[in-house]
Formats: C-alpha cells, sequence, structure tokens
C-alpha cells in the first residue's frame, strides 16, 4: 500500500483527535521542538532554536504548570547546561534528576552528534559529561529517550550494522552503573528507510518514534508499538490529523496517558516547529496505565535526608522493574508503577537495616491515587535494631512459602 492509498484508508482516524497549538506564552521562539512532561505533568522541556537556520543556537528550556493548569513562560534549564554550543533534544528520568541530551557542535565528542548527561542534586544541575565512546560512536547519535528509572536509553544512529539510514538504538546500564554496548531495536521496529525521535511511554511497554519507511500519509509520520514480553508488536500509525503529507516527529504522550505533545515540522508554515497538545482516547487509549510512588528517605533518628538505593520488585514475575538513587541532599526519590501487578519497595543504605514494603498498583489505584507517598526512616545498624519483612507470604492454612516470596528471602541473604 501507498502513502495516497493508505491516507484515504486512514480517514476517519482525524476524528478522534483534536490537536491545537500551545499558547504563544510556550510557543514564543522562531523555532521549538521535541517536547518532554514530567511523570507529574508539572512542567515541560523543551527544544528552542532562535532562528531558522543557525544551528549553533539550540537551548533546552522549561516551562512549569501553575496553580490554573496553565503553561508559564519558558525559562533556561540550566546555565551548567545551556552554552554557547547547542544543546538540543533530550530525555529525563522520571525522578526528574538524570538529563541526557544530544549536541553536535563545539564539545569535545566522537562524531557528529553525541549525548551528553547531567545529574540534579537538590536543585543543581551538574556540568555535562560526555556519554562515552561505549554509547557514543563516530557516527551521528542524537535523540535519546530514558526509560522511567534511566536504566535503559533510546537514541538514533546511523552507525555502521544498522538495517537503514537512521535506525533506533538502545543501552542498559549494568548493576555496576555502567552502559552496555548498544544493541539495535531490530526489523520490526526499524526499517531500511530512517527512524527518528523514538520515545519510551514511563509504562515502558510502550514506544513511540517517527519513521519514512511504512506506509502513511507522507514523509515521516508517528507511529507506536508495544513490548509484549516476547518482543515488539507490528507498529501502528498514529492517524491523522496529527500525521499528514509534511513530517511529524518528536511525539511525547503523558504519563496518565490523557495527553499528547508534538512539534509541527509543517514546511509551509510561517512558523515552522510549533508545539501541539492533543487529547488521548479510543482509538490510541494506553494498553498499560501507570502511576507512581514518591517519598523521602531519612534517618530515623536524626530526620537528615539521606541518598540510598531503592529496588522496586514486581512480586508477581520475581523480578527488579526498576532501580534508582534518593536525591543525596533532600532524600526524595520517585519511582513508576505500570498497570496489573504487585510491587515490593527496598531501600538500603551501608551502615542501615534494609527496609521493605508492599503494595499493589490495582488497590492502590482503585482508591484515586495517581501518586502514592511512602516516607521511609531507616534505623542504623546496632544492637537491639529491629526490621520487618513485609513480603513473606503462605497460602491460606499452610506453612509453605508462596514463591511470592524469593525476592525478599534473597534481600535477607544479601543483606546478611
Amino acid at each position: 500500500m501507498d502513502n495516497s492509498e493508505f491516507a484515504l484508508s486512514n480517514e476517519k482516524v482525524a476524528a478522534s483527535f483534536n490537536t491545537v497549538p500551545l499558547s504563544d506564552t510556550v510557543n514564543a521562539f522562531p523555532m521549538q521542538y521535541f517536547p518532554v512532561v514530567s511523570v507529574d505533568e508539572s512542567f515541560l522541556l523543551f527544544t528552542r532554536r532562535l532562528g531558522t537556520t543557525s544551528q549553533f543556537d539550540e537551548d533546552l528550556v522549561i516551562s512549569y504548570k501553575d496553580e490554573n493548569g496553565k503553561w508559564g513562560k519558558p525559562q533556561s534549564l540550566s546555565d551548567n547546561i545551556n552554552s554557547m554550543y547547542n544543546e538540543g533534544t533530550c530525555t529525563i528520568s522520571a525522578d526528574g534528576r538524570t538529563l541526557i541530551f544530544t549536541s553536535c557542535y563545539g564539545r569535545n565528542g566522537y562524531g557528529s552528534c553525541d549525548l551528553y548527561i547531567s545529574v540534579k542534586s537538590g536543585d543543581e544541575w551538574s556540568r555535562p559529561e560526555n556519554l562515552g565512546g561505549v554509547v557514543n560512536s563516530s557516527a551521528w547519535d542524537s535523540q535519546p529517550s530514558l526509560s522511567a528509572d534511566g536504566r535503559t536509553l533510546y537514541f538514533i544512529s546511523n552507525r555502521g550494522g544498522g538495517l537503514g539510514g537512521r535506525d533506533i538504538w538502545y543501552t542498559n546500564k549494568d548493576d555496576r552503573n555502567r552502559w552496555t554496548k548498544p544493541q539495535n531495536m531490530g526489523p520490526v521496529v526499524n526499517t531500511v528507510n530512517d527512524e527518528v525521535s523514538p520515545f519510551i511511554h514511563p509504562n515502558n511497554k510502550t514506544l513511540y518514534y517517527g519513521t519514512n519507511g511504512l506506509p502513511g500519509f507522507g514523509g515521516f509520520d508517528l507511529y507506536y508499538s508495544i513490548d509484549e514480553g516476547q518482543g515488539w508488536s507490528k507498529p501502528k500509525n498514529m492517524g491523522a490529523p496529527i500525521n499528514n503529507a509534511e513530517d511529524q516527529v518528536s511525539l511525547f504522550i503523558t504519563s496518565s496517558g490523557t495527553k499528547g505533545y508534538y512539534s509541527n515540522e509543517d514546511q509551509k508554515s510561517k512558523r515552522k516547529g510549533l508545539l501541539y497538545e492533543f487529547e488521548l482516547a479510543g482509538l490510541h487509549a494506553l494498553e498499560y496505565n501507570v502511576a507512581y510512588v514518591q517519598g523521602k528517605i531519612t534517618d530515623a533518628e536524626t530526620g537528615t535526608p539521606l541518598k540510598a538505593q531503592i529496588e522496586l520488585f514486581d512480586i508477581n514475575l520475581n523480578q527488579r522493574v526498576s532501580l534508582i538513587d534518593s536525591d543525596s541532599i533532600t532524600g526524595e526519590y520517585l519511582m513508576v508503577l505500570t498497570e496489573g501487578s504487585n510491587y515490593a519497595l527496598y531501600v538500603n543504605k551501608l551502615g542501615y537495616l534494609f527496609t521493605s514494603n508492599t503494595f499493589s498498583f490495582d488497590a492502590e489505584i482503585a482508591l484515586g491515587a495517581k501518586a502514592i507517598t511512602k516516607d521511609i526512616a531507616l534505623d542504623k545498624i546496632k544492637e537491639g535494631a529491629v526490621t520487618n519483612l513485609r513480603n513473606i507470604f503462605f497460602a491460606t492454612d499452610e506453612y509453605e512459602l508462596s514463591p511470592d516470596s524469593h525476592a525478599e528471602l534473597e534481600k535477607v541473604k544479601r543483606f546478611l
């Protein structure tokens, strides 16, 4: 099926969306693109360009939502990040403390465009560092997207070994926090043509991206694919009016799955690169909803905020699904929960007793809570100190442990 036939056969999809440009307060620059919204939907990050030709004046800006739900005037993300060079497409972890962005000019790098990382402690962003030669190559590496816990990174590259010109690649952090050698997403997602702007939803199940290698409305269209456990599903076109005969890139779907954001790349428009939003429902409603657990880690005696390691386990699968550190200054943390499972939350810090919590996504969300708050106070290891094991399970009137207890017992073993 060619693009014209596809467009005609998918006209009815247009009724599913009502796309509107963001206000001139946000669309305040000659160009703005690649929007990113925080998990709690309190701020909007995007790349702004002051000119339509030069690529040396890209900066990352942030807009905060006010009490009336309106986006405020964009401001520079940080003087530590924005520079005389270009700061392009970016991604941020769910807790808002790990930022990865693209820079193509000025900084020392491995190729024509490289990926850089900055970490936030308290209110301060660190000076960006190159992700290194394991991730970056001598080719073009750009358009990053982090998983919610910041441990899987998807990006676009035209390096050798791909299926086409620009493909989607991914890399994972190992247990020593080192990025592994990037892997190609493979032929279900990638095509012999070009893929652009991957976005992995906070549910870690749905991948959105643009490509000109599949039947569509023309140019680059936006698609999505779902991780089915044994592989990624066949990509589906997002439909009109989001997709049209021009190029569409940089789609972002909020964690709640209720809204989408994208940039319009209409070459005929007097203002190329406006940011748009739309309601997401019906045909493209999320198959896996999310919520998030947040709180603060402190010393039980002094109340001092602590940097601690926090692990989230899917009890049903007996599998760790997230691993982060709380903020070294505030002790705050945030982790995303995906629908359909029971979870165990473990907090570890050297010199302290480990602490466990357990909760069900379905039970918590039934109470109407998209944000679950769990503040955790850690006790130092000393004589007489006690911790409770909250994830030891037995069948009714049985003495044998349930398989759901394995994660907790393994934690006790490692602690001892």
